[in-house]
């Protein structure tokens, strides 16, 4: 091997590595951080649908544990605009999502009728 085949294969290896960091930092690590964020979501909304009747300190908890998320999902569709927009395309709407999550988490108290329609709604999601 000559001193010329020896930094081809160095820089090749360098450049292969680079490539491979900005490929996870950019787009696998927001996809990993979006499908954490929904997973939480929905372990969250079984959570409190297990609890019947939700009022008191538990409607409180599910209020603030749902808008927190909300909020999480709303700053990762503003702070990640190309990943949201890929997935558009495949049918997720993080930003509506987070939007809507806000409105289910102020509709609690209000019955069953209102959660049964929001799940309905994001399970198509």
């Amino acid at each position: 091997m000559t001193m010329r085949d020896f930094v081809g294969h160095v820089v090749f290896t360098l450049a292969t590595g680079f490539i491979g960091g900005l490929i996870g930092s950019f787009v696998a690590n927001p996809l990993v951080q979006f499908y954490e964020l929904r997973r939480r979501i929905r372990s969250r909304m079984h959570f409190y649908d297990n609890i019947a009747p939700i009022d008191g300190e538990d409607l409180r908890n599910a209020r603030d544990d749902l808008r927190l998320l909300a909020t999480d999902l709303l700053a990762f569709a503003e702070t990640q605009p190309r990943i949201v927009g890929w997935f558009k395309r495949l049918g997720y709407d993080p930003e509506g999502a987070a939007r809507s999550l806000v409105g289910f988490s102020g509709s609690l108290a209000g019955g069953t009728v209102l959660r049964r329609r929001f799940e309905t709604k994001s399970k198509k999601r």
